[in-house]
């Protein structure tokens, strides 16, 4: 008779976001309004979102111009290259 395998524990919810998603969120500020990231969260599905502050004026936030340029200055100053996720419908959300 084959011996029975034991479950397996599910994997503890991690306690905060890994480093690399802090340090990108430290070094992020917008060029046109200067808003820095408010907080990091993670969905369901286990991805962080990073929550800028944008003012109401900046353009980022109104979707006429990209972050690209912030998304990869902070990624450089914090020395990593994350996947930098875009949310246009809610405009300026990483």
């Amino acid at each position: 008779m084959p011996k029975k395998k034991k479950p397996r524990k599910p994997l503890p919810a991690p306690k905060g976001p890994p480093k690399a998603i802090k340090d990108y969120a430290r070094n992020y500020k917008c060029s046109h309004c200067n808003s820095r990231v408010n907080g990091v969260t993670r969905d369901p599905s286990g991805i962080y979102h990073m929550n800028v502050g944008h003012d109401d004026t900046c353009p980022v936030l109104r979707g006429a111009l990209t972050d690209v340029p912030d998304a990869i200055r902070a990624a450089l100053a914090a020395g990593r290259l994350p996947t930098v996720l875009e949310d246009r419908i809610s405009g300026g959300e990483e």
